[in-house]
């Protein structure tokens, strides 16, 4: 077996995001998709953000990043349907692993002062959107459950 880098170790990590992401949403009508009790909890808010946010921090500049959708405050029909927001979630997935998986293993303990909020090395970027990805996850199980359904799969 070939040694792993940092990176790869990584990717495998945020596809076990993913894959728990993909199970949860396929749980979910199209209403339920775009609708709580909790109006910040619908499901489109939370996958949406998630999955941009994990866009976002894969630039080593925050400026390159597109300005998201008002995820929080607009309205859920402004927001991708649940086979969009997948289609997305498989461009980023793919950006993600690439970003992980690009330069050398000293580039992971840089300093990253663009990102001073998550801890100041590339290393510490990847963390932090990794634990902000799964944080998103667990308040989407969480809705599944309030809603009667199976929470998505542990991976």
């Amino acid at each position: 077996m070939s040694q792993l880098t940092i990176g790869e170790v990584l990717a495998r990590q945020y596809d076990r995001v993913w894959e728990m992401l993909r199970d949860a949403i396929s749980q979910l009508s199209d209403e339920q998709w775009r609708t709580s009790d909790c109006e910040w909890l619908a499901p489109i808010r939370l996958a949406y953000h998630l999955v941009e946010t994990a866009e976002f921090y894969r630039f080593d500049d925050p400026q390159e990043a597109t300005e998201p959708l008002n995820w929080d405050e607009g309205p859920t029909e402004a927001l991708p349907s649940q086979a969009e927001l997948l289609a997305y979630l498989d461009r980023v997935q793919s950006m993600v692993r690439e970003w992980l998986t690009a330069g050398g293993e000293g580039e992971w303990l840089r300093p990253d002062d663009k990102y001073e909020w998550t801890g100041g090395t590339r290393l510490d970027r990847a963390v932090y959107s990794l634990r902000h990805s799964q944080h998103h996850v667990g308040q989407i199980n969480a809705e599944l459950r309030r809603k009667g359904l199976r929470r998505g799969k542990w991976a």
